[in-house]
């Protein structure tokens, strides 16, 4: 409900949403999903919904109120909870491990990126659907809401191009980069400094952008299967997934969707909350490619420390034969230098014979 409601039944108030009033200064908004149990006294009932809106751009019920028995309804509530939470855990963990990656080898960016992402999408999950924020802070301030769920996906989209540009750095356009960058920084200042009232108009001109940014996603993976870079026909597929569930939760929030009747696509267009499912894909594929990787590397590592191995065996065995033959070496110089010294000898009595010889002679 945009942005505050009651619900009564007959007379009856049974729940309330923010505070519904005739001008703003009076009314208070909120986002606050809630199961409430009928007790009806007569088979015909009559429910009464008062909704006003004074600081969003779209206003009144975005989706229809659902009803059916008691088991029903908790049944369904618990599963959309569940869901969002395994959600949430999956993409948590997945981010802080590839922060983690990052933080032990600074030199790739590509697991920083993508963590980031992960993270950011993980927290806009607590924002929306069921919104499980508020179940933990109910007086949680929805200025402050609206601006972190709007954050996450503003900021998210120059992230993840970001990503894809540290996956194919040859593929993705420089331009293109740096225009989604400056565009997403841009619009993500607008919503920090500006209340919700007034940056929610803007939303249509993101949207806008986005659609952009994804030609420039998808180019750049058909470029990247074309030229066979590795990994790139499974990073593709979960990039496609991520890319139509974001498409998705996009036209749910869109003007057109928000402000006019449009049966048909409301009976395709049933939920704003599937990205995260179509991240968790990307997640799966991602984590696929990366298992891959350490595989590869690790089987090089394998190969390399055979070789390492087998050379130092062979060094072992140079150095001992060299070892041999400088023993066999020194030997044969020693029995060389030992004849040397016996001749030596030899030739010094001689020639004391020899100067005796002549001593007796000249004293004859």
């Amino acid at each position: 409900m945009f942005t505050a409601y009651t619900l009564s039944l007959d007379d009856t108030l049974l729940t309330s949403s923010g505070k519904v009033a005739a001008d703003k200064e009076l009314s208070v908004p909120q986002y606050y999903p809630k199961v409430i149990t009928l007790n009806p006294v007569d088979t015909n009932v009559k429910l009464i919904v008062q909704v006003s809106n004074y600081f969003h751009r779209s206003g009144g019920m975005l989706e229809g109120i659902k009803l059916g028995t008691e088991t029903q309804i908790f049944k369904t509530r618990e599963n959309h909870i569940a869901l969002e939470l395994f959600q949430f855990g999956c993409l948590m963990i997945m981010g802080i491990y590839h922060i983690f990656l990052y933080l032990f080898r600074k030199k790739n960016r590509q697991p920083f990126y993508f963590g980031l992402y992960c993270i950011l999408i993980a927290i806009r999950t607590l924002f929306v659907g069921e919104i499980f924020i508020i179940q933990l802070f109910p007086n949680f301030n929805w200025e402050i809401q609206h601006k972190i769920q709007t954050l996450t996906f503003y900021i998210g989209v120059p992230i993840f191009t970001q990503f894809i540009m540290s996956v194919f750095p040859d593929d993705f356009p420089k331009k293109a980069l740096k225009f989604t960058q400056i565009t997403g920084s841009c619009f993500s200042l607008f919503v920090l400094l500006m209340p919700a009232r007034i940056f929610t108009v803007v939303n249509p001109g993101f949207q806008l952008f986005t659609a952009v940014v994804i030609v420039f996603v998808l180019y750049t993976l058909i470029l990247a299967c074309a030229r066979r870079r590795k990994g790139a026909p499974l990073i593709a597929f979960g990039c496609v997934v991520f890319i139509v569930t974001a498409l998705n939760d996009i036209l749910f929030l869109s003007v057109p969707f928000n402000d006019y009747t449009l049966t048909f696509f409301r009976s395709i267009i049933t939920t704003g909350n599937l990205s995260s499912f179509g991240l968790i894909v990307l997640v799966f594929t991602q984590s696929i490619v990366l298992a891959t990787n350490f595989s590869k590397a690790f089987t090089a590592v394998e190969v390399m420390s055979k070789k390492l191995i087998t050379a130092d065996r062979q060094k072992d065995e140079l150095l001992y034969s060299l070892e041999a033959k400088v023993q066999e070496r020194t030997a044969e110089l020693k029995q060389s230098n030992s004849d040397l010294e016996t001749a030596l000898k030899k030739l010094s009595k001689a020639e004391s014979s020899r100067k005796q010889l002549l001593t007796n002679i000249s004293m004859i």
